[in-house]
């Protein structure tokens, strides 16, 4: 077997090779995320900033949390279909030894992490300035991107390790509503955090959508007075930086998942 830095380099090149033999996938997403972009921001255009205001407030919110939730989904639906296909390539050679998991592993997950940083910065703008969202500061744009990046990192995650655990793409597109769902209604916008029973309470150690959330809340409304206070009626456990802080864990936790669920399917063919 070659060297991990030949394995590595040799799989990324087929990587690329494969990509630009089919640039419909790419400039699908393009599209995809462009038009969405603009629907959003149609959709929510110009919300109202007047303070007393409510359903300025509210539209405001809907419109926050619907930026996360588009990331999400646009890293997320592309992976879970694509992955699946290519697990079953990748047990066929690494049983014939050509490469070890690892190599693969690293250079299937980097131009997947490419991808899924550069599409919410083509979005994100679209959406947050024909939204009218805060630019009372210039870092209110770019923490918005920022968080907007790290949950489309994670739905990459999530997907990949989806994608590690099956090869038929219709028993993972069947189990995705099960990662991301219960994640959603855990989140703290379609019910209060305070108000989840307590059995349901652990989900949100590990929701993006619920870490994003709280960081865009405070980046929109910390230095905002409005009637109806969200950060009061939300109240968000996290902070803009510790909200970081767990989303990194996260996208590294679904990472060293999906390369443990791959490592654990060779075992299983070779057994």
């Amino acid at each position: 077997m070659a060297s991990f830095g030949t394995q590595l380099a040799a799989i990324y090149k087929r990587t690329n090779l494969v990509n630009n033999r089919n640039p419909i996938v790419f400039r699908g997403r393009f599209a995809s995320a462009v038009m969405l972009g603009l629907i959003s921001g149609l959709v929510w255009f110009q919300i109202s900033d007047d303070p007393f205001n409510t359903r300025g407030t509210q539209d405001r919110l809907a419109a926050l949390f619907f930026l996360c939730m588009n990331q999400f989904q646009q890293s997320f639906n592309p992976v879970i279909i694509t992955f699946p296909l290519e697990r079953a390539i990748f047990l066929r050679e690494q049983n014939s030894g050509l490469y070890g998991v690892y190599a693969y592993y690293i250079a299937r997950i980097f131009p997947e992490t490419l991808m899924a940083i550069f599409f919410p910065c083509i979005l994100t703008p679209i959406t947050y300035f024909l939204v009218g969202l805060s630019t009372t500061q210039v870092s209110s744009f770019f923490i918005n991107l920022l968080f907007c990046i790290m949950v489309s990192l994670c739905g990459n995650a999530m997907a990949i390790l989806l994608g590690c655990l099956t090869s038929d793409v219709k028993v993972a597109s069947g189990l995705a509503p099960l990662f991301f769902l219960p994640l959603l209604m855990c989140s703290g916008f379609y019910s209060n955090i305070a108000s989840l029973p307590l059995y349901t309470r652990w989900v949100n150690y590990i929701d993006p959508f619920g870490y994003a959330f709280n960081a865009v809340l405070h980046n929109e409304f910390d230095d905002k007075y409005t009637l109806m206070d969200p950060l009061r009626v939300v109240n968000p456990p996290t902070g803009i930086w510790d909200s970081l802080l767990y989303l990194f864990i996260i996208i590294l936790f679904f990472r060293m998942l999906g390369l443990l669920a791959l490592r654990l399917s060779i075992t299983k063919v070779q057994n």
